[in-house]
């Protein structure tokens, strides 16, 4: 208008583009302050098409490249890009992972059994293990998520305690005397029914995780079967030939590989000084730990569950902090919930009812733009008045400046009030434009030209001829517009332009879509909880990862308990198999047991949550944690009464590096910058170092108390009682 009225000469499409503008509003979405862009972007694949998602790279390149040529930056967020950083930011802490981990262990063992050849003779049947497992994994499942291939990292450091056990008890025997091939067999038959019930009962439980409805957990349990059952056979096949070319160098070298065992004193002063005060303080021991056992039990209640998904993500994520950007710049969430629909009847008033939801945003449906029947009945009428309304508009008439003026200034008054209005009902983003319009800030204050102001001065500054002028170039085609705008005729599917098919209608015509935009981030605070409870009062069709993201919670949490229940109740019948001794099986748990309530009573003092993913360190620990009392269990019965600190020096010893060897594998995890994996490294290692002390410090101590002191019988059924043994 101010071009015109000030002589220039204004094109008919520049004037078309401003009634656009006027009728329809800005094609673009922009943040409070007009300084942002919203684009959305629709990928032709899923986010379940795991390979796929690297093409997510592509486009916050290409996209930041379109940015930066135009003086700008670009950012994506959504949770196919939260997924994509989840990929990238796992697989980095993983590849570090694996490496740390195995680079550590083989030194540890080449430090502790003073052996070069550790790399190989161990090294390589680890490695054979692990292959032998991704193959199989490739075979029966065809790919990894991210919990198997966390799975796989911490297989180094469970892989490699079978062949600790067994080269363990092989120097020990070399260092009493014994030649190469009576001390291999003899520590085969010592080590190997222990590493084999081991093994048994390890896979065992992580196979009963193959019973969960969540397919990540379920996974995780054939992975984990599969490559425990793989590590051990790995070990007990190939480490004795290994052993033997080495014993074969050793002797065409003029080396005796007696001597060599002799300079190893793997019973070292730690576990020796261990079994003796074992042995002479029992009493105190059984007394102190159950105490603390007792006092963490106390705090089990209080540990939590986290169920903010992006807080299991990598810290300082562009992703995620593009998502709070969203819900302070332009009032929405990254991420939408869905309701699918057959009968496109319904999708109208669906969408009214959830649009009334105070959770909700907005909902968007093909309703937008296709009306049902009822709909169109009860609006023709309507459109029809307003048709004949615009075929009797009366001539136009003169322009009556001060008229316009005072109308002006009485919708700017309004408009201050409504502001005001918002202001208080926290609607900052009506509040904000409001402000925008009317020139005021915040506090209410005036502090430029509105756009009242400038129509006003307008008005005021150019004769009546001028203004006329003006009204009849924009009289014809407003008029134009708006009888497009009443046209009577239904509208169909087929004339709809394609952006609204596409994003509404499935591909067969058979169902419509419903998007529910959320008014906050749902993964702050409880609004998720309220949002889904609201949304749950009018439908219970809803989809997206807003809902999976507490059922995935629900599940883990279910899968857990059952798993970990499956997991017992097959290790318990293993080990009765294996011990043939109820007392004995039942003591076993013992150490399990306290394990498992002491861990929950930490995590609770330190304020280590529960999370879909180190969840699975309980049945994890029910298969790994009751190892190490198996293996005392099995040399307890070899070694016979009064020998518990010659256990605890020569097994405890194994036990001890076999501990530690796990600890670093699922240790590794720990400087991963991906929340979930930090989490689960901590929480295992912290479950590891408890199975170690209740196992090789409580068990033994127990066991010295019901057999040596309350003569309970721990023999085999059928093998005749202690007494006589």
């Amino acid at each position: 208008m101010e071009e015109h009225l000030s002589g220039e000469a204004v094109e008919t499409q520049t004037l078309e583009d401003a009634l656009d503008l006027y009728f329809f509003g800005d094609s673009y979405i922009l943040s409070n302050d007009s300084r942002m862009g919203l684009l959305f972007l629709r990928p032709n694949f899923t986010m379940n098409e795991f390979f796929r998602l690297v093409e997510i790279e592509k486009i916050e390149e290409r996209a930041a490249e379109i940015a930066r040529v135009n003086g700008l930056s670009a950012g994506l967020t959504g949770m196919m890009v939260v997924g994509k950083d989840e990929m990238v930011t796992s697989e980095q802490g993983l590849g570090l992972s694996m490496m740390v981990a195995f680079i550590l262990i083989i030194l540890l063992l080449i430090l502790v059994f003073r052996m070069k050849a550790v790399p190989l003779i161990v090294g390589l049947p680890l490695l054979l293990g692990i292959f032998w497992a991704m193959g199989l994994t490739g075979i029966v499942i065809h790919r990894l998520n991210i919990v198997t291939a966390m799975y796989m990292v911490a297989l180094v450091g469970l892989g490699v305690d079978f062949g600790i056990h067994i080269l363990a008890a092989y120097i020990q025997f070399r260092d009493e005397g014994m030649d190469f091939q009576p001390a291999l067999v003899e520590a085969y038959r010592i080590s190997g029914s222990g590493i084999i019930t081991g093994a048994l009962t390890t896979a065992a439980a992580f196979f009963a995780l193959s019973f969960s409805k969540t397919e990540m957990i379920s996974e995780l349990g054939i992975v984990a079967g599969m490559g425990i059952i793989c590590e051990m056979t790995a070990m007990l096949m190939m480490i004795p030939p290994l052993l033997s070319y080495r014993h074969e160098r050793l002797i065409r070298k003029g080396k005796d590989d007696m001597n060599h065992a002799r300079k190893i004193h793997i019973s070292s002063t730690l576990t020796g000084g261990l079994g003796n005060f074992v042995k002479e303080q029992y009493r105190w021991i059984i007394i102190i730990l159950l105490a603390i056992g007792i006092l963490l039990i106390t705090q089990t209640g209080k540990v939590q569950i986290e169920d903010n998904l992006m807080n299991m993500e990598a810290k300082g994520l562009e992703s995620i902090e593009l998502q709070d950007t969203l819900v302070e710049e332009f009032g929405m969430a990254a991420d939408s919930l869905f309701v699918i629909l057959d009968n496109p009847g319904e999708v109208s008033d669906l969408v009214d009812q959830l649009d009334d939801l105070d959770s909700v945003k907005s909902v968007d449906g093909i309703s937008w733009f296709l009306p049902n029947r009822s709909e169109y009945q009860e609006r023709l009428p309507l459109i029809e008045n307003f048709q004949d309304q615009l075929n009797n508009l009366p001539p136009s008439e003169e322009v009556d400046a001060d008229f316009l003026i005072e109308e002006i200034f009485r919708l700017e008054m309004n408009l201050i009030e409504l502001g005001d209005m918002a202001y208080l009902s926290q609607l900052n983003r009506l509040s904000f434009e409001l402000n925008e319009l009317t020139g005021l800030d915040k506090d209410g204050i005036k502090t430029g030209e509105s756009i009242f102001d400038r129509l006003t001065d307008t008005l005021s500054s150019y004769p009546a001829e001028e203004l006329n002028s003006f009204q009849n170039l924009l009289r014809p085609l407003m008029l134009e517009r708006l009888m497009d705008m009443a046209n009577t005729e239904p509208i169909s599917e087929d004339m709809l332009p394609e952006l609204a098919t596409e994003s509404y209608i499935s591909r067969d015509g058979s169902s419509y879509l419903i998007s529910i935009n959320p008014r906050q981030n749902p993964w702050i605070g409880d609004f998720r909880k309220i949002l889904n409870s609201q949304v749950a009062t009018v439908t219970d069709r809803g989809t997206g990862m807003i809902l999976a993201a507490d059922q995935m919670n629900d599940m883990a949490r279910t899968d857990g308990l059952f798993s970990s229940i499956l997991a017992v109740i097959v290790v318990f019948f293993l080990l009765l198999w294996d011990f043939r001794n109820l007392k004995l099986v039942l003591l076993t748990f013992v150490p399990l047991l306290l394990s498992l309530t002491s861990l929950f009573g930490i995590m609770a003092l330190f304020d280590i949550k529960f999370d879909f993913v180190n969840i699975i360190t309980i049945p994890l620990l029910i298969g790994i944690g009751i190892d190490d009392a198996v293996h005392i269990n099995h040399r307890y019965l070899k070694e016979g009464k009064g020998k518990i600190d010659r256990v605890i020096s020569a097994t405890g010893t194994a036990v001890l590096l076999t501990t530690i060897t796990t600890m670093i594998g699922f240790g590794s995890f720990i400087p991963s910058i991906m929340r979930a994996m930090r989490s689960t490294g901590i929480v295992l290692v912290i479950a590891m170092f408890l199975a170690f002390i209740y196992s090789v410090v409580l068990h033994p101590a127990t066991l010295i108390i019901v057999r040596e002191k309350l003569g309970w019988s721990i023999e085999s059924w059928g093998t005749g009682s202690d007494e006589k043994k």
